[in-house]
Order: structure tokens, then sequence, then C-alpha cells
């Protein structure tokens, strides 16, 4: 069971047994840096840009993700770490955020990047 013992700015969680969020993680609206790595996450909130407004980090690689919502192309993050995961795709406003300035997505099943 995850409890946040503060509004912290990094959320570092390694080897955990997630496959969405926890409730709890929405207390932590502080957040800068978000690492959950290597487990079983499948799916991400469709408000994560709203929820996670604060986050200039989002590392999320080496979990089970088959998806992400469009929401996560409105974040205004500079790091997007997504790599090792079961993505086909990516929405086209993550290819075009002009906020990210590191996108990691390799090792994944990503076929095509859009022309935009």
């Amino acid at each position: 069971m995850f409890t946040p013992t503060c509004n912290c700015v990094v959320l570092n969680v390694r080897k955990h047994n997630w496959t969405e969020f926890p409730s709890e993680i929405y207390k932590m609206n502080a957040l800068k840096v978000m690492q959950i790595n290597h487990g079983p996450l499948k799916t991400l909130p469709s408000n994560i840009d709203v929820k996670f407004a604060k986050l200039a980090t989002l590392n999320l690689n080496h979990n089970k993700l088959i998806e992400v919502p469009d929401s996560l192309g409105n974040m205004k993050c500079n790091q997007l770490k997504l790599d090792n995961n079961n993505l086909n795709t990516l929405p086209d406003n993550v290819w075009g955020n002009e906020h990210i300035f590191w996108l990691e997505v390799d090792n994944n099943n990503i076929s095509t990047i859009p022309e935009s």
C-alpha cells in the first residue's frame, strides 16, 4: 500500500506492483520529478496533465504501458521517458510538444512518427 509521507517534489518508485496509479499519489501535487519504473503499470490517468501540472520530468520506463492518454501531450514537462514499455503509438501532440526536449521511447513497438 502506498502512503506518501509528504507532498514531495521528487517521487522515485522502483520495482513496484501497480497496474495504475494508487489514489494516494494524487495528493502529491507538488511533484516536479516522477519516476515509476520496473513494474506492471498499464494505464495512466486521462487527466495526467491536470493532476501533475508541475512535473518537469516524467519517467515511466520499464513498465507495461500499452497506450498513453492524449493529455500526456498537454504536459509542460521537459523530459518524458517511456522506453521499454509496450507502446504501439503516441498521441500526435506528444511528438509536437514544444516543452519536451528529451523524449525516450526506445524498445517499444512504435513504427511510425507523424510528419507534424
